[in-house]
Parts: structure tokens; sequence; C-alpha cells
């Protein structure tokens, strides 16, 4: 009976930190975030502050179908998630309090606005505002892409295919006619649980999964991280949260409003980096800044060819369809979500690269083009958004040595223009110009070359990938570091404009992810046959040459031979014939 005033006190605690009113609701005890994102000051006008200071408190409902990673409860009963750090941004801005309740379902959150038991109804993820004459939406609060996920050994899957495939999804999100777009023969399984739904793409049930970008990328972190992986994000259909009002609080969507307004893109992706470890498309959520001009420039161009070169990983490769893949593919993907510009890879011979020497019209983008003044002269460059240093690659050996020595073979890529200060600082070297650089990783694991010059990127990707315990790099000393962009034809400044803005616009945070997300990719296959088609039919050629002339001479000698028995055996018969002639035979007579 001691212990019977520390119950009755506990059980007042609990019961004071969650209050039900009919039973419709729970209201929360706070919000719990360590999120440290600031936000400039909003520019209220003096009615919406003494609107404010007049509220002092503003109720905000939710309900259950809120996913955990938009908000979810600790075991203080305090909201946590995504929603949760921009409401307690929101607190912060107006300098107010918010009460928060969570009602059991969506119709009756809205009910109680409705009625005016609240002030606010926080929506879940939705495809547009509700239609309702007497309910306002502010701006989206959040804005979440479709994602295309397949297993991580799988990750070269095509992003499109007209061959039967299984594609899960949850409570029907995309619709149907939305995956049949890329995938005309899928059979597609619905699922109530998400984590089902990966889980069966993890366990090899079902190729691949689409869903949103921030659900499904958190549920990824959480519980799949080294068995699926997001290949692709889709323009539509988008799905949207927002801030419901009724229609006759106008000062209050005013206000909200510019709270979301007041939202940058950096500020939602560091909201969002909290809790996502990737998929984190938050900076996208305002669109860019684009000129009217440069509007209606995407308006005329919608479709851009991209030239794409297969074999420069992690840069740029291509799967089965020839879909651009690597960081250059996932950088394009984003700048689609930006622009609505949609990109089709037109795949080149491996000796055109970078830019250099390519002919105008029949192309409007080359990505991973690595920079030069001299380059300037036949292309339009963007900016630089990945930097990498030069390397010298050589044969794993106890005795290595971090130095080029005389007679070395080194092989040089072409279109990497530190031939001539490489030819001054090592001129002991014979040079040889190649024309790829992942082509001649074999040469060097081979010993027809002794060194090769790669990015260290490229270097990486390759030894890793393939020669871990045969090659290694070091970093070569006293050069510039090779800036990797994107190439345009000289005469199209409005889509380097554009295309600058959507390459600003992405986080380096996120480039770094996706490069090293590519580096580590495990089970990536680069078909090299253009690399070495034609020195293979050259070969073949002189083999068929070869055993073709070995098969004539083989012929004509044996007919010489035959020929040469036929004519010594007549000989040998003439001769014994002659011989017989001459030998006298005696006659006895019987007599």
């Amino acid at each position: 009976m001691k212990f019977l005033p520390y119950i009755i006190l506990l059980c007042c605690g609990l019961w004071s930190t969650i209050s039900f009113a009919d039973e419709d609701y729970i209201e929360y005890r706070g919000i719990s975030s360590n999120n440290r994102v600031t936000l400039d000051p909003l520019r209220l006008s003096n009615k919406e502050l003494r609107w404010l200071a007049s509220k002092k408190n503003l109720v905000i409902a939710v309900h259950k179908s809120q996913t955990a990673t938009l908000l979810h409860t600790d075991s203080q009963q305090r909201v946590r998630g995504i929603n949760a750090d921009y409401l307690n941004l929101l607190k912060r801005a107006l300098n107010i309090k918010l009460t928060l309740r969570e009602y059991a379902d969506h119709q009756k959150a809205m009910d109680a606005l409705t009625e005016g038991e609240v002030d606010i109804v926080l929506s879940h993820l939705v495809a547009s505002p509700p239609l309702n004459d007497d309910i306002a939406a502010t701006k989206p609060l959040i804005i979440t892409f479709p994602a295309l996920v397949t297993t991580l050994h799988d990750s070269m899957r095509p992003l499109t295919s007209s061959k039967p495939v299984n594609i899960a999804r949850v409570a029907n999100y995309p619709p149907d006619e939305v995956i049949h777009q890329s995938f005309p023969k899928a059979t597609i399984i619905s699922f109530t649980n998400l984590y089902q739904a990966l889980a069966s793409v993890s366990a090899g049930q079902n190729d691949y999964f689409i869903g949103s970008n921030i659900i499904t990328s958190s549920m990824i972190s959480r519980y799949f991280t080294h068995s699926l992986n997001v290949v692709k994000y889709y323009n539509s259909p988008r799905q949207y949260n927002f801030f419901l009002t009724r229609k006759d609080s106008v000062v209050l969507n005013e206000v909200l409003n510019r709270f979301v307004d007041a939202l940058t893109n950096e500020v939602r992706y560091e909201v969002s980096q909290n809790w996502l470890d990737t998929g984190n498309l938050a900076f996208l959520n305002k669109p860019l800044e684009l000129t009217e001009h440069e509007k209606q420039w995407i308006k005329q161009h919608p479709d851009l060819k991209v030239l794409e070169n297969p074999y420069s990983p992690p840069y740029s490769m291509t799967d089965e369809t020839g879909s651009v893949r690597g960081v250059m593919g996932d950088i394009l993907n984003i700048i689609t979500l930006q622009t609505g510009l949609n990109f089709s890879p037109i795949t080149v011979s491996h000796n055109i690269h970078a830019g250099t020497q390519l002919n105008p019209g029949g192309w409007d983008i080359l990505p991973a083009a690595i920079y030069s003044e001299d380059r300037e002269n036949n292309v339009l460059f963007a900016e630089a958004f990945i930097t990498t240093p030069y390397v010298f690659v050589m044969q794993k050996a106890p005795d290595s040595e971090q130095t080029l020595k005389k007679g070395m073979k080194v092989a040089i890529p072409y279109y990497y223009e530190l031939h001539s200060q490489l030819k001054e600082m090592y001129p002991e070297v014979e040079w040889i110009k190649v024309d790829n650089a992942s082509a001649a990783f074999h040469k060097v694991k081979e010993g027809e070359l002794d060194a090769l010059v790669a990015t260290q990127l490229n270097s990486r990707y390759m030894i890793d990938h393939y020669y871990p315990n045969e090659l290694y790099h070091f970093l070569i000393p006293g050069v510039p570091n090779a800036s990797l962009s994107f190439a345009f034809p000289r005469g199209e400044p409005e889509l380097k404009d554009i295309i600058n803005k959507a390459l600003n616009a992405i986080p380096p945070s996120e480039v770094l992810r996706l490069t090293e997300k590519w580096i580590k990719m495990p089970n990536v296959t680069i078909d090299t046959w253009d690399l070495y088609s034609e020195q293979f039919y050259i070969v073949t050629t002189l083999s068929v040459l070869l055993v073709g002339s070995s098969l004539l001479w083989g012929f004509y000698l044996l007919r010489s031979v035959r020929r040469r028995k036929v004519i010594q055996g007549d000989l040998e018969t003439k001769y014994h014939s002659e011989k017989h002639s001459r030998i006298p035979y005696r006659i006895q007579l019987m007599l």
C-alpha cells in the first residue's frame, strides 16, 4: 500500500498528457524536434500581427493515416517526424502556442474543422486539395514524387520494359495507367502495407516497387539499406500535403502561406535530411526561378537528345535498353523533375567524348564533359559540378612505387588535355594515346601498358569492381583537377542557363551521395563490345584469310603430291616395261 500514492500520481501524470474529448481525438503533449534550422523573420502585415496577438493559440488536427516518416509519437506522446519539424518552425516563426489533436480518420478531422473545433487540418499525402467550397488549402507544404525501386544487385534493370514484369505498390498509387506507360505488360500487385510491398521485392517475389519517394526512402533506410535501391523518379503523379483552413479564415490562410513561402529549398532539404538517408528531393519543392523566355524555350524544346558515352563509369553508362545510367543519368532524372525536359539518349562511339570535334545538329547535350578553355571554341559548358583529381594506374606488386620510370609505356586518353604538360614532366616516358580510359585498364593488368592516366573516380570504380587485387592508383602531382559538367552546341545559351539553374539548385551533398552510390553499386556489367568490335573483326578477318590461305596451300600441296605419285607410278611402269623387253628369252626345243 505504500506505493499507492505514487501509482495514483503516475496515473494522473499520464492522464494529463493525453486528453480525450468524447473519445473523438487525442491531444498530444507537444512537439519533439531537435532540428536547428532557422527561418528568416516572416514579413507580416499589421493586420496579421494583430490577429496573431489576439489568437495566441492554434489548434491543429492530424489523423492516423499520417505515415511515421511525416508524423509519429514518442513514448511521451510528443509528435516527431518531418511534419513535426515544420510545425515546430511554424511555432517559432509565429511565436504562438500550438495544440495538436489526433483524430481517428481524415473525415473526423475535417468535421472538427468545419464545426470550428480546430483551426487547421494538416492533410496526409493527396493528389490535390479537397474539392470543398467551404475549405481553403495553402500552398503545398511537402511535394513527393513516384519512385521506382528494385533490388540493389539488379539496379541496372531497365527503367522501361515491354516484357512481363511484376510491380508492387501500396493503396493503388500510382494508378495502373501510369505504370503501364513504362511497363505495358506489368502485373500489378497492390499491398495495404508498405513494408510488405518492399519486402516482396527484396525477396524476389516482385521485380519493382513504385511509391512515394519520401515514404519509400525512409522505409528503405530503416529496413532495406543493403537490399533495395531507388533507380528512378517520375515527374508525375505527385502527392502533396497542405494546411487546410475554413474559407472564412482568410487571415490565417494568408499567414500560413507566408510561412510556406519562407521555406526555401535549402531549409526543406535540411528538414528532410534529418529523417532520410536517401531519396531526399525536398530541394525540388519550389520551382526553378526561370525567366519567361526560358520557360518558352522549354515549351518549344521539350525533348532533348543526349550524347551518351556508355564506357565512362561511374559518370555515365547504359542499361540494356540504352537508357542513361550512372551519376549523369541520376542528375538528368532530377533535371527532368525540375524543368519538365525529357532526355532521349543517343549512344555514340567510344572515340567521341567530352565535347570535342562534335558536329552541330543531331544532339543537344553531352554529360560528363571535361572542361577546358580550348574546348570552349567548339561547345558551351555548364558550371562544373563534379571535380576529381587525375591519377596514374599501375599494376599492384610488392615493390610497387608511386612514380614513373624511364622507358615506361603510359596510356592517356586523347580527350585529356594533360598530354603536353605530362610529356614535359616525364620526357623519358613513352606516351600512348588511347580512345577510352576504361578500356585501357585491362591492358595495364595484362602488362601491355605500364601505366594509365585516369580520373580518380573512374579509377576507383574500375579497380573496385574489376581489378581489386591487381591494380592501384596514386595522384598525379602538380596538375589541375578534372572538372566535369554538361556540354552543349554553341548557339544554345538558353539551354546552358536553364541547366545551370537546375544544377545550382541541387545540393552538393546530393551530388556526392549519387557519386558514392554508383561507385559502390554491385553487379554492374559494362558491355564493351563496341570498344573491341573493330579489333575483333580485323583479327577474325585475318584469321579467316590465314586459314583460307592455309587450306588452299594444303590443297595445292596435296594435289602436287598426288600428281607426283601418278607421274612416278607411270615412270616406274614404263621403266619396268622397258627393262623387261631387253631380257633375252631362252627357247628350249624338245627333240
